[in-house]
């Protein structure tokens, strides 16, 4: 039988997978609560909009403790999918 991950399980593990991509990828420490107020700021306008790839990820470029961070956004479940490598420049 499989299971079905919950949204809530989906979303722990969405949190956690984007905070630790965060530190590989641009050297900081970053708390659910980061992860939070990114969301919000995204949701809020304040980030800046780099490209819709699908219905269900954008990609934006949201500042964290002072670091520009590209992110992909999940519109359907408002969250973070995952921190890009600080490269990404509109590549698919």
């Amino acid at each position: 039988m499989v299971r079905k991950i919950r949204r809530r399980d989906k979303r722990k593990s969405q949190y956690m997978h984007t905070i630790q991509r965060v530190g590989e990828r641009y050297g900081i420490r970053i708390t659910n609560m980061d992860v939070d107020r990114m969301v919000h700021d995204i949701q809020s306008g304040k980030s800046t909009p780099i490209e819709k790839q699908t219905n269900a990820k954008t990609i934006h470029m949201i500042e964290c403790q002072g670091v520009n961070i590209y992110v992909a956004y999940d519109p359907g479940r408002k969250s973070i999918r995952t921190a890009l490598p600080r490269e990404y420049i509109g590549g698919g």
